[in-house]
């Protein structure tokens, strides 16, 4: 998932992660290990990488788009 943000970021382009289970017990699952390496990373550069809402990226991008 770093590598995926690294490439965003180079892009200028933004990414979703959507999480319906951490640690286990569903089929959309991420390992607690590797979701703590995501937000160790994140919180490091929380400076430079801007980690909003679903609601907030929206009016974002209506924004951009004159909307």
């Amino acid at each position: 998932m770093i590598a995926e943000i690294e490439e965003a970021e180079k892009k200028g382009s933004c990414i979703v992660f959507i999480f319906h289970g951490v640690g286990g017990g569903h089929p959309l699952n991420i390992d607690l290990v590797e979701h703590r390496k995501l937000l160790d990373y994140l919180k490091k550069h929380k400076k430079d990488i801007w980690v909003p809402t679903m609601l907030q990226l929206g009016k974002y991008i209506r924004e951009k788009q004159g909307k």
